[in-house]
């Protein structure tokens, strides 16, 4: 079924032709691990692969215990995943970011990993409400400094006129994954969300702290998000290692 995509041909694209309705993407070279599309010239759009990621091509150079990953699952995983994430609409504003926050920690207690805290920054003010940050975290045996996988919840409002498909909808269609989120940034929350249920189900061994942290308001400048979290937590900050966007 082409709208069911498996194995290493996966492809996210989150499409967004403001200028060109009828714009489609065009693909561009392989890479280990996935296809990469390339928007046309006439698009302006948001979009940029990212499925590589879900299927590491140096997989083969980690420790014995991941070569018994199943990595073709582990993309289908990943790719559903993606879109369910699409369909909580976090538009930036409002935001509403808990919705996004609630669903995580809901995979992570339900695959073992209940180390998991809520940082809740709403307030009284426009579009303060259900403003929600939280961290899920891996225990190391303190021996390092925690790595911190970050990334944020919100999106950027959309105008549907422009969208070929529901821009919530997460659909799939010919290995492409469409929707707002789908490149900035939910697929990234997704391929660390993914690491970190990989290193939970094989037991791999960390020395460090391994933290998910997922933010809110980074579209809108961070006042509910990282400023939050650095004005009140700024303990959750003390990391030797933060991976992100950019």
């Amino acid at each position: 079924d082409p709208a069911c995509p498996s194995g290493s041909n996966t492809t996210i694209l989150g499409h967004h032709a403001s200028h060109a309705p009828d714009a489609q993407p065009t693909r561009a070279r392989r890479f280990p691990g996935a296809t990469v599309t390339r928007p046309s010239p006439r698009m302006r759009t948001e979009s940029a692969s990212v499925a590589r990621a879900f299927k590491p091509a140096g997989a083969h150079t980690m420790p014995a215990e991941p070569s018994r990953i199943d990595w073709d699952a582990v993309t289908d995983e990943a790719t559903r995943l993606l879109s369910d994430f699409i369909r909580i609409d976090t538009s930036n504003p409002p935001g509403r970011e808990k919705a996004a926050c609630d669903w995580l920690a809901e995979i992570f207690r339900r695959e073992g990993i209940d180390d998991v805290a809520f940082y809740d920054a709403s307030d009284a003010s426009e579009h303060g409400a259900e403003r929600m940050n939280m961290t899920a975290t891996l225990r190391g045996d303190g021996a390092k400094q925690p790595l911190i996988l970050l990334s944020h919840t919100d999106v950027v409002p959309v105008e549907r006129q422009y969208w070929d498909f529901e821009p919530f909808s997460g659909a799939v269609a010919d290995g492409v994954i469409y929707g707002r989120g789908a490149i900035d940034m939910k697929s990234m929350g997704i391929m660390e969300l993914m690491a970190m249920l990989i290193i939970k189900r094989n037991n791999l061994p960390h020395t460090r702290d391994i933290v998910y942290m997922a933010l809110a308001d980074e579209e809108a400048g961070g006042r509910w998000g990282i400023e939050w979290v650095e004005q009140h937590h700024p303990e959750l900050l003390d990391a030797e290692y933060v991976i992100n966007e950019g």
